[in-house]
């Protein structure tokens, strides 16, 4: 999978573009990520968004950390497969464009997204 930096211009899909869309959670392991610790809250609201994922490809991803494959997530007796499709989420005049992926990176390698990101996920 393709690594993007936080807050970078959004370019990885041409069907998807809005003036000011950003990348978020595209992670490789040779680049350093922000971790720490997220609510609650925020994962249950990300694990939501999963469930209606956008650009869907023909591929699937594998975690770059821990070579799970395929990647799997269980909650509220719902399993989501995750890498291969995309997640929007509206911030505040601006769009967000996350690999499915991402609910993964937050729950098993604490991957901390920007708060601007958090905040949008959870209104």
């Amino acid at each position: 999978m393709s690594y993007f930096a936080d807050l970078s211009i959004y370019t990885y899909s041409k069907g998807f573009i809005h003036p000011k869309t950003y990348n978020i959670g595209w992670l490789d392991n040779k680049n350093l990520y922000p971790t720490g610790n997220t609510s609650d809250t925020f994962i249950d609201c990300l694990f939501e968004i999963c469930c209606s994922p956008v650009a869907q490809t023909r591929g699937w991803h594998s975690c770059p950390f821990c070579d799970e494959y395929p990647v799997e997530i269980h909650k509220n007796n719902q399993t989501l497969v995750l890498g291969s499709a995309e997640i929007m989420v509206q911030g505040r005049e601006i769009v967000y464009m996350a690999p499915n992926l991402i609910v993964h990176y937050v729950v098993a390698h604490k991957y901390c997204p920007p708060t601007d990101f958090i905040d949008a996920v959870v209104e």
